[in-house]
């Protein structure tokens, strides 16, 4: 028999909601219906599957309210581990173990959050740190190379000044000159750079998969990129502008060079030349360990094989016909393997989340565990590896009660040999029954 057909009523229409944010849907439903919501209301700290928004009222004081909003937590968190430990939050963290709740701004989100699990990805302001540091220093590089090619240049242009000072320009006004001649080429390199980002952006988006824009309308972005302009022209202009301004017109005009910096002016120059080259090495072995630790992320063993592996999001929306289609997928010659779970093995936002005891016991070995609902495919499909026992057995009854743990579980439920062994689960309301790891 086919899904019956869950017709709903639309009584709202919401504004899209923008692409600069964290989360994006496009269908909302009413949050009483979700099954898990009688559990999360009444055991704080058991469901890890929702997200909960404040949206404070006008003068009131976020600090205040983050104290409130703690003592509110703590005690909670205290009757939970009461509860299912038995224990209090000192005895608990003393464990090694942690359970509390923390505020943080919406805006904050994005780049400050430091949770594991998110809606969608989040940035990291670090990051934005890291680069925006290479690209000042990228400018800083590019400073310097224009300071040393400008006063490289000083013969060519000393007769000139030479001449200018006898005609009665002052030192003032060959600094200005050489500085707005420095600051129309920055201006200059700046519209050239705006074209070659309007013209590769396209193309960017293409290559990383990404929908970046660049608001080209918002006066505080040219305003940014003028006042950029304007006061990297100034940075690198000023050491040439009175540099050249500084010839003596008389030794000029001689043929002497009429720099009355001398030694000074090399030592400089020098100095400049080997900060420049400090900087460049710097970039180039930052660039070396950022490659090389992401060539260790790529072929790091993470526990299961990536490769090859494609995930259908949201199949549980076929309801009972999921295992038709699960056998369906499995007639295509292209198909190896095949698994049905709302489980993969990263940080994600939805968790089960358990206590799991040896013993069944208020003692400190129960710890709090991800628990993954998963079919007997599951290890297969994903090319985990079985170092102890053996997968599920779809045609083993006893399966249904048992588990399968990972090493570190293993390690720190103080299982020497953890086959066979009987472990207790327990979520908001009681125990369940024994649950025996699998052994062959």
């Amino acid at each position: 028999m086919g899904r019956s057909e869950d017709r709903r009523l639309v009584t709202a229409v919401f504004e899209d909601i923008p692409e600069n944010t964290h989360f994006h849907t496009d269908v909302l439903m009413p949050m009483r219906e979700h099954p898990d919501i009688k559990s999360a209301a009444q055991y704080w700290g058991y469901s890890n599957n929702f997200f909960t928004y404040f949206l404070l009222n006008e003068g009131v004081d976020k600090k205040v309210f983050a104290r409130k909003f703690e003592r509110l937590a703590n005690d909670k968190v205290s009757m939970l581990l009461k509860d299912l430990f038995a224990t209090s939050t000192a005895d608990f963290e003393k464990a090694g173990q942690r359970a509390q709740f923390g505020l943080q701004n919406l805006t904050d989100i994005h780049l400050h959050s430091s949770f594991q699990s998110e809606l969608e990805a989040n940035g990291n302001i670090r990051y934005v740190w890291i680069f925006g540091a290479i690209a000042f220093f990228i400018l800083l590089i590019a400073c310097i190379n224009f300071m040393n090619l400008s006063t490289a240049r000083s013969a060519g242009r000393a007769r000139e000044v030479g001449v200018r000072k006898v005609l009665g320009s002052t030192r003032a006004a060959l600094a200005g000159q050489f500085l707005t001649e420095s600051v129309a080429l920055s201006v200059v390199a700046m519209l050239l750079a705006v074209g070659l980002a309007r013209l590769a952006l396209p193309l960017f988006n293409e290559l990383s998969g990404r929908n970046l824009s660049i608001p080209w309308s918002n006066p505080v972005l040219g305003l940014s990129l003028l006042g950029g302009a304007l006061l990297v022209g100034l940075l690198a202009g000023s050491y040439p502008a009175f540099f050249l301004s500084a010839f003596q017109s008389v030794k000029v005009l001689k043929g002497m060079t009429g720099n009355p910096a001398g030694a000074k002016g090399m030592h400089i120059r020098n100095a400049l030349v080997v900060f420049q080259f400090a900087i460049s090495t710097a970039l180039i072995i930052s660039t070396l360990l950022v490659y090389n630790q992401l060539q260790y992320i790529q072929q790091k063993e993470l526990g299961f094989d990536k490769s090859q592996v494609l995930i259908l999001d949201n199949a549980r929306a076929l309801g009972d016909r999921t295992g038709a289609f699960k056998a369906e997928m499995l007639n295509n010659a292209r198909v190896e393997s095949a698994t049905l779970t709302n489980y993969l093995p990263i940080p994600d936002s939805y968790r089960e989340s358990c206590i799991l005891s040896p013993v069944r016991s208020t003692s400190g070995a129960d710890k709090v565990i991800q628990r993954w609902r998963v079919d007997a495919d599951y290890v297969r499909t994903l090319g985990m590896e079985i170092t102890q026992g053996r997968n599920f057995d779809p045609a083993r009854i006893t399966d249904s009660t048992a588990i399968i743990i990972n090493e570190t579980a293993a390690k720190e439920l103080g299982f020497s040999d953890p086959l066979g062994q009987n472990c207790s689960l327990r979520g908001p309301k009681r125990w369940t029954p024994n649950r025996k790891i699998l052994k062959n």
